[in-house]
């Protein structure tokens, strides 16, 4: 047992080790829904209005925690992205520190404990979800589920009814934020329902508990029901069939998996060595652990550990079977980065596995003696992954920086257009950028100081954005020329209606003629900055053409 004063160094040093590995993001900024999340909560006064309203494209996810949590981060901090990089380092701080505490309990180890928790604080996969702004669902939706999952542990071994409303409390809380915190319920649903003793009973009064975790999924589902557009999640089944994204997705999750666990494609002949080096001790004290004894405690923490590893892989499906089929880890960093969501809820996972294969190890001895190899393991093995998180994130960095840059240039020439209140119109063109096209119009209304001027305008490039963010009075012109509403088989994608503003869902056909009148603006990428080249356009002297890079069922 160690002193709450060491308790509190080695909470610090788990907080500092994250920040050390992320810190070569901080000098980063905004890019791709980063500027969607930094410009909705603009349009609306009250931050609990996601709680009951439809505030994502596609009429997939419910996730009002994260987005309140973006409408405070976004009225306290603007558009400084070094702040918002540093609220994402406190959450995977605290989300590592809620590991750690849960992890803790399982094993009776606070030493094994934190050793699991700083490879996890360190590793890309932790790093990369918390470099990339957008993930913040995922962090909070750790933290409540981490100190849910506690709480279901102690309930676990005492019964207690205070435990076991604080479970279900930060459950669902931990839902608010986002879906996959599903994972930790179903850890939860094996903590209460696997036999706390021997001789095993198979079916007592007791597991009836799990039950309310039962109900708690299905409140939550009937919530979704009430506030999505369940239309919307069709979206995804214009690409693929829910069939092959289900198949892809799985298929895709599994296979590239070893490339986050191995690292290898990240790893240098020095930091390689070490990392091999260092697995080989971890199984050599797991194979020493192994010859422990096995109580039902610990058979019910591993199962739950593999349990998180298996949902958290299943609830993605819709998404990993179009993302994760067109990534090769470690040809592009900047694309590890964006990919490692898809894998950090199952690292929780295999953090509470390994903290049960490891319950007994050498490091947990009394005898200091005994202590340096296990010491040295857990070096060999958080060195290499501090390096890969260091190099991926300062590639990040760089991506973000150029798109950016191209979206404050943006900013800073519209500043100087004289907008009309109504019927406004930009043309952002020559990007060749299609990072930037697809989320042109909310990294405008992100970054414009005063949104009021352009809050009226929809903002493009040659390619139709993903979506328009507008005032609500300006929804009815997404229904005329040169606009085209998207669609979805026969149907138009419906505006979503959110407080002062609106997401808007259109296409600009490659047939379409820009409105020339006053109200439209066009803007010529040269030299880097936008330059005003209106008079060329009108004369005939530019052309300008639009491409559709939707799905064919999508395009006009």
């Amino acid at each position: 047992m160690i002193s709450s004063r060491m308790r509190l160094f080695l909470g610090a040093v788990l907080a500092i080790a994250g920040l050390l590995a992320m810190r070569s993001a901080l000098g980063g900024a905004f890019i791709f829904d980063d500027y969607s999340l930094l410009a909705l909560p603009r349009f609306f006064d009250n931050p609990l209005l996601p709680f009951w309203h439809e505030h994502v494209e596609g009429g997939l996810h419910y996730r009002p925690l994260g987005l309140t949590f973006w409408w405070f981060s976004q009225h306290l901090f603007g558009a400084n992205p070094l702040p918002h990089y540093l609220l994402n380092a406190g959450l995977l701080a605290a989300s590592v520190i809620a590991l750690w505490r849960l992890l803790t309990r399982i094993s009776g180890s606070e030493m094994l404990a934190f050793v699991i928790a700083l490879g996890f604080a360190v590793h890309p996969v932790a790093i990369g979800t918390a470099a990339w702004l957008s993930n913040r669902f995922e962090l909070l939706a750790a933290i409540f589920g981490l100190l849910a999952l506690g709480q279901a542990w102690q309930f676990r071994l005492t019964r207690n009814r205070s435990s076991l409303v604080a479970s279900l409390s930060l459950f669902a809380i931990a839902l608010c934020a986002k879906e996959n915190a599903v994972a930790l319920i179903s850890a939860a649903f094996i903590f209460w329902w696997w036999p706390v003793s021997s001789p095993i009973a198979w079916f007592r009064r007791d597991q009836w508990a799990c039950l309310w975790l039962v109900a708690l999924i299905v409140l939550w589902l009937l919530v979704r029901e009430v506030v999505l557009d369940s239309r919307g999640a069709e979206i995804l089944f214009n690409y693929k069939s829910a069939a092959a994204l289900f198949k892809d997705g799985m298929t895709a999750w599994t296979i590239k998996l070893a490339s986050y666990a191995s690292l290898v494609p990240r790893l240098g002949w020095t930091t390689g060595v070490m990392f091999l080096l260092g697995v080989v001790g971890v199984l050599g004290l797991i194979v020493q652990s192994l010859r422990s004894c096995w109580s039902t405690h610990r058979v019910a923490a591993l199962l739950a550990g593999l349990s998180v590893i298996a949902v958290a892989a299943i609830v993605q499906w819709p998404r990993t079977g179009l993302v994760l089929m067109n990534l090769n880890f470690g040809a592009d960093a900047f694309m590890d980065v964006l990919a490692a969501r898809y894998y950090f809820m199952a690292a929780v996972g295999f953090a509470i596995v390994l903290a049960v294969l490891l319950v007994r190890p050498a490091l947990a001895g009394s005898r200091r003696r005994s202590a340096w190899l296990p010491a040295l393991v857990a070096l060999l093995v958080c060195i290499p992954l501090f390096s890969v998180s260091q190099h991926i994130v300062r590639s990040y960095r760089g991506q973000t920086i150029a798109q950016n840059e191209m979206a404050n240039a943006a900013v800073d020439a519209i500043a100087k257009l004289d907008l009309p209140v109504a019927n406004c119109q930009i043309h952002l063109l020559g990007t060749q950028n299609l990072q930037f096209g697809f989320y042109a119009d909310p990294a405008v209304k992100a970054l414009s100081a005063d949104l009021s001027r352009v809050a009226n305008c929809y903002v493009q490039t040659e390619n139709a954005p993903w979506y328009y963010l507008v005032n609500a009075s300006e929804v009815a012109r997404s229904k005329q020329p040169p606009f085209t509403p998207a669609r979805l088989g026969e149907d138009a994608i419906l505006p979503i209606l959110l407080g002062r503003g609106a997401l808007v869902f259109v296409n600009l056909p490659p047939d379409a003629r820009p409105d020339l009148g006053p109200g439209s603006f066009f803007l010529e990428w040269k030299d880097n900055a936008f330059v005003d080249i209106g008079d060329a356009v009108r004369s005939g002297q530019r052309k300008v053409e639009f491409a559709c890079f939707r799905p064919a069922s999508q395009c006009p």
